[in-house]
């Protein structure tokens, strides 16, 4: 872990604001500080971060926190072998959220989710790809704490029926997301290069040049596309595809669809290929 990289336990604040003195171990505190359970604390509110920090190192809790707040870092800290990971959902995007919780969790860092009552989806998602508890974000600092402390205990697990409960949002999300996408699904791979490609605003001669293709080959499949997806204009069916939410996911070490030419300015060939 790069010097300066996190802060609650040493490391410097975002626009160059001094960290909490308070936070940082006496020398004569080290043994103490090994000896303490570890809780990691990702929360991008910085002020926040502190006082938990603070508050946890009061206890029996030696308590670090990230900043900046990525996948990456997080998985840097996860060397310092923490016991818990707090994770406040509200400060935290959600793409980070669920990242830092499936990184956690194939660690085997127990990860209690810090959520308000707006959380519904992004809780549910979390706790479905491995969060183990839920921490009521308008508790006092004291009830935090305690229940942080029960969950280190393993007292403050979710039972199945709760975490199934809080799941549902998220579940029906995903419900609604699969049968907005399903009809996609019948598009070939070719298929969904090329509508990603009337996405983009790129006409069929730009597509075949790209791709080192006949006009008439990214023709027949635009044709294709629209009689699947029964609408009768290229605009129509990227405006579908839009409302819909769907994105091109090509096999895995292709470029980005959109990425075009080359450096050299020659047409490339993309993995998904076109073909005749």
């Amino acid at each position: 872990m790069q010097a300066g990289a996190s802060v609650g336990s040493g490391g410097a604040s975002p626009g160059g604001r001094q960290p909490d003195l308070s936070l940082l171990p006496r020398s004569g505190d080290i043994d103490v500080q090994e000896e303490r359970v570890r809780v990691l604390v990702i929360d991008a509110n910085l002020l926040a971060a502190e006082a938990i920090v603070l508050a946890l190192g009061q206890v029996q809790f030696a308590a670090r926190f990230a900043l900046p707040v990525a996948v990456d870092h997080v998985r840097d800290l996860a060397a310092w072998k923490p016991r818990l990971a707090l994770l406040d959902i509200d400060s935290v995007d959600r793409a980070t959220s669920v990242g830092c919780v499936e990184l956690l969790s194939t660690k085997g860092v127990p990860v209690a989710i810090l959520a308000g009552p707006r959380n519904g989806v992004v809780l549910g998602q979390c706790l479905a790809a491995g969060a183990v508890s839920v921490v009521d974000k308008n508790s006092q600092l004291s009830e935090l704490v305690g229940t942080i402390e029960r969950v280190v205990a393993g007292d403050a697990v979710l039972t199945e029926e709760t975490r199934q409960r809080l799941t549902e949002p998220y579940l029906q999300e995903a419900r609604s997301r699969r049968r907005r996408l399903a009809p996609f699904d019948v598009l070939t791979q070719r298929e969904k290069y090329v509508l990603s490609q009337l996405m983009d605003g790129v006409c069929a001669d730009e597509i075949a040049k790209r791709n080192s293709v006949s006009i008439s080959t990214v023709r027949s499949q635009i044709k294709a596309i629209l009689q699947k997806l029964g609408v009768n204009s290229q605009l129509a069916v990227a405006a579908l595809a839009r409302q819909a939410g769907w994105t091109y996911e090509g096999p895995v070490g292709s470029p980005h669809p959109a990425a075009g030419r080359g450096a050299a300015g020659t047409p490339g060939r993309t993995a998904a290929g076109l073909g005749r």
